[in-house]
């Protein structure tokens, strides 16, 4: 029987990266049949599998039996694996071997890629996965909100972290016939009864994930843990910029962490698929089955976690989170800068109306800008925030200023003044600035006194 078995391992070694292409291929399901005189028995079922490998080579076990829609599953999520790739470059990382076991799933142009291969990288990426986690969690501690995720995460993690150095361990393992590595990996997840469990790790995995996608939201006021996270830093900071700047190394961390879960849970359940199929019950092909459903949910899961992904990046840059009256306000600027070239000889009132912020929130930003950015210029500071080009000889309106009046004996002579920064200058000290002056008298004067224009923040 040892010899049987051996012989029969190696087979199904040799075939056992074929059996990825049922998820692609389903007019051409790989047969696993065990030898005609050995029986098994499942959850009670004592059949003879030369009884059943006939009907195994007619019926596909696959549950994608519409190509079209098979394909489009698998194009979204390499869509969305390198799209979360670009959106965090410093992830990047992850993305590789999840591409990876997504293009072994459903082609054969690259048979060298094997799930070893595949699990071997993820070792290499251990110590900035480990790093990932020590950032995540950092982030999270102090904000209560966050709680609910918290817990979530922490689930994951108690579940995930011994098994997921069996996983590389046993798919790392040279001298192990795959068929023993996929009933080892496969015990690793449990069986389709254990999943609906919280504690299980393709549960704890997929809870994770649905607050990644924000198809689950937060039970302190039903928020994303997006918005949660940007309305916690926007407490500390005065711009959507910077608040989604902090963000980001929590999502990145986050979404690296559940990318690493999904290579290797796939993993798991591709094996355990391989191995129900081996047994070759009706039991084992029915949940062989489920293995594959339960692989299209995870890969939809990814998707949508990169659509709330592109959601949250969407978050305006230029929201500005004005505390200047002593309660926090959010207000959404304009996209576009305010600009006068003075080439319209008017008090500045009369340019912008009512349109600029006001002297006491503009004061608020400088003195902001000053405390936290001092080795930045306005300009610099601005096009951070999401403005674009910039001349560094105009200045930034700080007050509107006015207009001063001298009589004279032929005449009124009016001066015309601003506050504002030189957006080249560091020091971003607000000073006097005149661009008019008009002697009005039997004959009238105009001298333009400028020397550059002036940009003003609207909302």
């Amino acid at each position: 029987m040892e010899k049987k078995i051996n012989k029969t391992g190696r087979r199904l070694g040799i075939a056992s990266m074929a059996v990825i292409m049922t998820l692609a291929v389903p007019f051409a399901s790989p047969v696993f049949a065990a030898p005609a005189n050995e029986k098994t028995s499942v959850a009670g079922e004592n059949k003879d599998n030369k009884n059943n490998s006939q009907e195994n080579e007619k019926k596909s076990t696959s549950i994608f039996e519409d190509k079209a829609k098979m394909k489009k599953i698998f194009t979204a999520v390499e869509s969305a694996a390198e799209a979360i790739g670009k959106k965090y470059p410093t992830a990047n990382y992850i993305t590789t071997p999840l591409l990876m076991i997504v293009k072994a799933l459903y082609n054969n142009e690259h048979p060298e890629v094997t799930l070893d291969t595949i699990s071997a990288q993820l070792v290499e990426i251990k110590g900035q996965i480990e790093n990932a986690k020590q950032e995540m969690i950092s982030a999270m501690s102090t904000i209560t909100e966050m709680h609910s995720f918290v817990e979530a995460y922490n689930e994951f993690e108690r579940a995930y972290r011994e098994m997921s150095a069996q996983i590389s361990q046993i798919s790392g393992y040279k001298d192990m016939d795959h068929s023993v590595k996929d009933a080892k990996l496969s015990g690793l997840i449990g069986t389709r009864n254990d999943w609906v469990k919280r504690d299980n790790v393709i549960s704890a995995y997929t809870i994770l994930g649905d607050y990644l996608s924000a198809s689950r939201k937060l039970s302190s006021g039903n928020k994303s843990i997006y918005d949660t996270m940007i309305s916690h830093y926007s407490r500390q900071v005065l711009f959507g910029k910077e608040a989604m700047d902090k963000t980001d190394n929590f999502v990145k961390n986050a979404v690296a962490i559940y990318m690493e879960g999904t290579a290797q849970l796939i993993n798991c359940l591709l094996a355990e698929k391989n191995h129900l199929i081996r047994l070759n019950t009706p039991s084992s092909k029915c949940d062989a089955e489920y293995c594959e459903y339960k692989m299209k949910s995870i890969l939809e899961q990814v998707v949508k976690v990169n659509e709330a992904l592109d959601k949250y990046q969407s978050y305006n840059p230029r929201t500005f989170y004005d505390r200047s009256g002593g309660t926090q306000k959010d207000i959404t600027l304009s996209k576009d800068i305010g600009k006068v070239d003075f080439s319209n000889k008017k008090q500045l009132k009369d340019i912008i109306g009512g349109k600029a912020l006001s002297k006491t929130q503009m004061e608020y930003i400088v003195k902001y800008v000053k405390n936290t950015y001092p080795n930045k210029t306005f300009q610099e500071f601005l096009q951070y925030i999401g403005y674009g080009s910039l001349n560094a000889r105009d200045y930034l309106m700080v007050d509107k200023g006015g207009v001063r009046s001298a009589n004279m004996n032929i005449g009124v002579h009016n001066s015309y003044y601003f506050y504002g920064i030189r957006l080249n200058e560091k020091n971003k000290d607000s000073r006097e600035v005149g661009y008019l002056s008009r002697t009005v008298c039997i004959t009238s004067k105009l001298e333009n006194l400028a020397d550059g224009n002036m940009v003003y923040l609207t909302a």
